[in-house]
């Protein structure tokens, strides 16, 4: 497999598959989870951003943090 550049779209699936995302993992693992992030040093789990801008951790120690919650009915914040 060669080494993905910057703007490369990176597929992970069964052979003909193709697909219209930046990175995509298609398959099965019978009573397992199709991905699997370890996360063996001192940062974040998961980071999504827009822009540049954080909107969404899973920070390593579990914990959800969101950029901005809108839950509805006028709430401007929570604790889930």
């Amino acid at each position: 497999m060669a080494q993905a550049t910057a703007g490369d779209n990176v597929l992970i699936a069964d052979s003909g598959t193709t697909s219209v995302f930046q990175f995509e993992v298609n398959g099965a693992q019978i009573g397992k989870a199709l991905v699997s992030l370890v996360e063996t040093g001192d940062q974040n789990i998961l980071t999504a951003s827009a822009g540049g801008t954080t909107q969404f951790n899973l920070t390593r120690g579990g914990t959800i943090e969101v950029g901005d919650l809108t839950l509805g009915l006028d709430d401007t914040s929570a604790t889930i």
